[in-house]
């Protein structure tokens, strides 16, 4: 198959290329299809629809309810169980009583009759009823007889698609009551299937745990007192946490204005350009801060950290380009004040001058509150900055807000 689909290499245009690889395909189609009991469309069809059901999770029932029809199954459904501690759920399924499952469920699983191969239910296996139990002996069973026959059902044909530690995922159809077991051809469908079912799982799952993870992390973003703002290449908000979004509504400071992150006036110049060294990978990888100072509002420190792009062969504009950390100076940064001071061995008059600052006031302001002179100010800046190895005030304002902070303080280098 591989060989059909490799570029041909004989200089013949790529729309010929395409055409003959499409007629060869379906060739290989009708001959895997040349003894099973379905058409060329019909197992193009099944085909597709495994393929649909690895990005849409909701459309593995209609996977089952396919494979049933061509198998002479009246149910089925996909399992997740565990045989060593007789537990499992259902995942999706059809022709079952939900009442019955609903009853019994966890009362019949241990009963399973697959559950003596357990060690051989791996990936790619296909067990009927027969292989593992006789009908007479089937029959006999509290298992046939308060799960399988109040619905009508026997001989069920199972299909392996994942395996964890003890715990895997048949796809398992079931055949009415008296019919038999599954036959070869039945068999040997699945057995032609098996690889694409198999990988469609593995991908369906994969992306569950993604969306797990995604959950999981807004989750906790949702629960920090430091704002969170994820912007694509596109400069776009991407997300924003709880704490964010009421500073984007206030808008005093910051907003989000046609899904573009904007700052005050006097500071959306200094924002801009540290958002477009972040996305140009230009210079450095450490965060770029932009400190928003407005009259009579708390200064906001804003720390604009590169996202590293991925090896991902696609460029997409939409993909996150850069973590934007909004912490606004209020009243715990200004008890984290107190901390920086002590940290720092600042003397009364340096630590009084840093508490002003952080109130929102610039340096003549503060000094004019602490009744001492613009350049005395000056010199109690400079040896503050000295004691705390920074160079600016938005770094200083950035220190005091990680004296305080709820969680990890904000890295320098790029996420």
């Amino acid at each position: 198959m591989e060989a059909i689909l490799t570029r041909r290499r004989n200089g013949l245009a790529e729309g010929i290329d395409v055409f003959i690889c499409v007629v060869m395909l379906k060739e290989y189609v009708r001959r895997d299809i040349a003894s099973m009991a379905m058409n060329e469309n019909e197992y193009l069809n099944l085909l597709c629809e495994i393929n649909e059901a690895a990005l849409a999770p909701e459309r593995w029932l209609n996977v089952v309810q396919m494979l049933a029809g061509f198998t002479g199954s009246v149910a089925g459904g996909l399992t997740i169980e565990d045989p060593k501690s007789g537990t499992g759920a259902p995942i999706t399924y059809f022709g079952f009583d939900p009442d019955h499952v609903a009853r019994t469920w966890h009362h019949y699983l241990p009963m399973n009759p697959l559950f003596k191969i357990a060690p051989t239910m791996r990936p790619g296996a296909i067990v009927t009823n027969g292989m593992v139990i006789g009908t007479t002996a089937f029959r006999k069973t509290e298992f046939y007889n308060g799960w399988a026959r109040p619905q009508g059902l026997c001989c069920p044909i199972t299909l392996v698609l994942h395996r964890s530690g003890s715990a895997y995922v048949p796809l398992t159809l079931v055949r009415p009551d008296g019919t038999g077991d599954a036959d070869d051809d039945v068999q040997d469908l699945l057995t032609r299937v098996a690889p694409a079912l198999m990988k469609a799982f593995s991908v369906t799952m994969r992306l569950e745990r993604l969306k797990s993870r995604e959950a999981a992390l807004e989750e906790a973003l949702s629960k920090l007192s430091a704002g969170i703002v994820l912007l694509d290449r596109n400069r776009h908000v991407q997300f924003a946490n709880e704490a964010a979004e009421e500073i984007l509504r206030d808008g005093t400071m910051l907003t989000a204005a046609r899904g573009l992150l904007r700052a005050n006036a006097e500071s959306d110049g200094n924002l801009q350009a540290a958002v477009s060294a972040a996305l140009s990978g230009a210079g450095t990888s450490r965060a770029n801060d932009v400190l928003l100072i407005k009259d009579g509002v708390r200064p906001i420190l804003l720390s604009v950290l590169p996202v590293n792009p991925s090896n991902s062969m696609f460029e997409d504009k939409r993909n996150v380009g850069c973590v934007v950390i909004i912490s606004v100076v209020d009243q715990r940064s200004v008890s984290g004040s107190s901390r920086l001071s002590k940290a720092y061995n600042l003397t009364g008059a340096e630590a009084r001058l840093l508490d002003a600052l952080l109130a929102g006031k610039d340096l003549g302001e503060a000094a004019t509150s602490l009744s001492v002179s613009r350049n005395t100010a000056a010199t109690h800046l400079r040896h503050i900055f000295a004691k705390t190895q920074v160079n600016r005030q938005s770094e200083l304002i950035r220190l005091a807000c990680m004296m305080t902070a709820a969680v990890k303080p904000p890295a320098y280098e790029a996420l």
